[in-house]
């Protein structure tokens, strides 16, 4: 109807769970870690796949030295993200703190195998960069 007031769609619970996620690295960055996990956890509960609030829900627990459920969320970020080498890095960070060095040693271990092959795309990535960066766009590298 004309002149009828209509609320604004309400945005996706990925939205919502990311203001959550914004409000936590508020808390986050002033070191006001209980803070910061109470959003990132509001975040998680709306949207479970949330990767960023449960990588900084794991930061906040590590800057707590609560490194078992640093791990937790560590072990959920790996699900969600099996290749990423940052992820292994700071599982094993935490299982260094908890001395539990054949775990660390792992994830150390798989995280330089990930980052390893990373560093072979960079490599590839800056040489098409500079082929393509040297030659007549209508030449084929």
């Amino acid at each position: 109807m004309v002149g009828e007031n209509i609320a604004p769609p309400v945005g996706s619970v990925q939205d919502k769970a990311n203001i959550f996620f914004g409000q936590g690295i508020y808390y986050w960055e002033l070191k006001e870690y209980e803070k910061a996990i109470m959003e990132f956890t509001r975040g998680i509960e709306l949207d479970p796949d949330n990767y960023n609030c449960y990588f900084y829900r794991s930061l906040s627990y590590v800057d707590l030295n609560d490194y078992e459920k640093a791990i937790k969320d560590a072990d959920k970020m790996i699900g969600l993200d099996p290749f990423s080498y940052i992820n292994y890095s700071h599982r094993g960070d935490c299982y260094l703190e908890l001395k539990e060095y054949e775990r660390a040693k792992m994830d150390y271990a798989k995280a330089r195998e990930l980052e390893s092959e990373m560093a072979g795309y960079r490599d590839k990535l800056k040489a098409l960069t500079y082929k393509l960066a040297n030659h007549h766009p209508t030449e084929v590298p």
